[in-house]
């Protein structure tokens, strides 16, 4: 007896329980385990937003997709790209997860992990690298100094007209 999670599971019920399948199934299943390839748009939005953990994925995946902007355009990029480690599509792409990625956001320990790559991209962006700070840009409707970041959410936003970043306090789609 050989057992996997099966995909089809996870799509329709967040299920990541093993299941008996044949070997050429496991043998496949386990090629694709780290691979993002479920989408997560076919994930019933009642299931996917009701459950707490996914939910929180979801902001820490926008706020990722929002600094590969950053991360792409850096000069140190190829080395701190390592901070999603064998992950480089959350920075890429919000809309497929891996099987492992389920798994492990389901019953283990990858939000942690997916926060703490966040705070060093945060860290890394706004402290420590000369080329990627003055990439922030100011809110438009206030005299703060200090740059605004569109990976700042919920205390920026962005205008989906002009695609300015703002305060979410001082914005007026007006």
């Amino acid at each position: 007896g050989e057992k996997a999670v099966i995909p089809a599971r996870i799509v329709t019920a967040l299920d990541v329980k093993q299941y008996p399948v044949c070997r050429a199934a496991k043998r496949f299943l386990d090629t694709i385990y780290p691979d993002p390839v479920v989408p997560i748009a076919r994930i019933s939005s009642g299931l996917y937003f009701e459950h707490q953990r996914l939910q929180q994925l979801a902001k820490y995946r926008r706020r990722l997709r929002h600094i590969a902007q950053f991360v792409e355009t850096c000069k140190w990029r190829d080395s701190i790209r390592k901070f999603v480690g064998t992950r480089p599509y959350l920075l890429l792409d919000e809309d497929y997860l891996s099987i492992r990625d389920f798994v492990e956001c389901l019953e283990g320990d990858f939000l942690d992990r997916v926060e703490t790559s966040l705070s060093q991209y945060f860290f890394h962006v706004r402290i420590q690298c000369r080329h990627c700070q003055p990439k922030g840009s100011f809110c438009a409707y206030c005299a703060d100094p200090q740059p605004i970041y569109p990976f700042e959410t919920p205390f920026v936003m962005q205008c989906p007209k002009c695609g300015g970043a703002y305060h979410t306090t001082c914005y007026n789609p007006e």
